[in-house]
C-alpha cells in the first residue's frame, strides 16, 4: 500500500529536503501496521483543510542542528502547522503544539516527559 500521497525523495545521500505528505489516517494506519522507528525528523501537523506544496514550501521543518528547541518558548516551525513531533536522533521526542491541551494529553500519557520549557531552564 502506498501510504504517502506526496513525496520527494532525494536519493543517494541524507538530504533534509526529503519531504513527505501523509494524512493522519494514513499515518496512523502506517504505524498501527508496522514497526517504525523515526531517527530524525519533524512530523508537522495541519489541518485537513490547508493545502500544502511540500515542494514549494516557505519554511521547512527541521530537527537536527535546529537550536530552536534549546530555547524558552520553543514553537512549531511552520506557520501553517498546528503541532510538530520532533525526532531528535531516536532517543528523544520533542512535542509542540499551538494547543497546549495536546501538549498536556502527551504527558499524560507519557509519564516520564518534561515540559520542554522547563528541561530549558535546568542548564
Amino acid at each position: 500500500m502506498n501510504y504517502f500521497g506526496e513525496y520527494q525523495v532525494n536519493k543517494g545521500t541524507w538530504d533534509r529536503n526529503n519531504k513527505y505528505w501523509i494524512s493522519g489516517e494514513q499515518l496512523t494506519n502506517l504505524i498501527g501496521k508496522n514497526k517504525i522507528q523515526f531517527i530524525w525528523g519533524v512530523i508537522s501537523g495541519f489541518r485537513k483543510s490547508e493545502k500544502i506544496d511540500i515542494n514549494n514550501l516557505s519554511v521547512v521543518p527541521f530537527a537536527d542542528g535546529n537550536p530552536g528547541f534549546w530555547k524558552q518558548g520553543a514553537t512549531v516551525q511552520h506557520p501553517k502547522a498546528e503541532v510538530e513531533i520532533v525526532c531528535w536522533d531516536s532517543g528523544l521526542t520533542l512535542m509542540i503544539s499551538k494547543d497546549q491541551s495536546l501538549v498536556k494529553s502527551y504527558m499524560d500519557f507519557f509519564k516520564d516527559a518534561k515540559d520542554l520549557d522547563e528541561y530549558n531552564l535546568e542548564d
